[in-house]
């Protein structure tokens, strides 16, 4: 993400990226703030991907077949959790190939998805949890409660924005589906967990401080 714009022959000044609108386009999107918010979320976007590949073994926990992901090679590497990764990634990408709004709603879905997951245990904390949490070796202090509500009020906001449409006018052709999709997820989810996932599951595991080198 770094080395792109380092090694790019060509660059486009601050001036251009953050005034220039393009709002002659093939999606009938011409107002210059909701084009501002699309291309916001582009650099949520690659955030995400590196946030998740960073939290994969933690999230495929609850998953079906976990002991398998969490199995690593002589290089400590998940290789079972990142050929998983490497194959939902690809079969997401081959959405694109049938229609570009199912593309966009699937990479809508993934990022809801994952934000809304590590917002409702912030969520917890900063309501249900205020007075009875118990605060680690790392911790915001102070700033905690304030800090809590700015990123849940962030992943409020992106998931709203995620749901918006991509072109205009809207048709079943170009309609977000992403609303119904994560609604889906959410009750499957929750089914799991009820069904299955909550009389074995335990979590999450202190480690901090249990090896001597920390």
């Amino acid at each position: 993400m770094i080395c792109i714009p380092v090694v790019a022959t060509e660059r486009a000044s601050a001036e251009f990226v953050f005034t220039h609108f393009n709002t002659e386009n093939e999606s009938g999107i011409s107002s210059k703030p909701y084009i501002f918010v699309i291309g916001l979320l582009m650099s949520q976007y690659t955030l995400t991907e590196y946030d998740a590949s960073a939290h994969m073994i933690m999230m495929l926990a609850v998953t079906p077949l976990s002991s398998l992901w969490h199995k690593v090679n002589q290089q400590e590497v998940p290789i079972y959790a990142v050929w998983l990764s490497a194959f939902i990634a690809f079969c997401i990408a081959l959405t694109s190939l049938g229609s570009i709004v199912a593309f966009q709603a699937m990479t809508s879905i993934v990022v809801i998805g994952l934000y809304i997951a590590y917002a409702l245990p912030i969520f917890f904390r900063v309501t249900l949890a205020r007075k009875s949490f118990v605060p680690g070796p790392f911790n915001l202090g102070k700033y905690g409660i304030i800090i809590g509500w700015i990123s849940v009020a962030w992943v409020a906001t992106i998931s709203v924005l995620f749901s918006l449409p991509v072109a205009y006018p809207i048709t079943d052709q170009t309609l977000n589906y992403t609303p119904v999709a994560v609604g889906g997820l959410f009750i499957i989810v929750v089914s799991y967990w009820i069904v299955s996932a909550r009389h074995w599951f335990k979590g999450p595991v202190t480690n901090v401080g249990t090896h001597s080198n920390v």
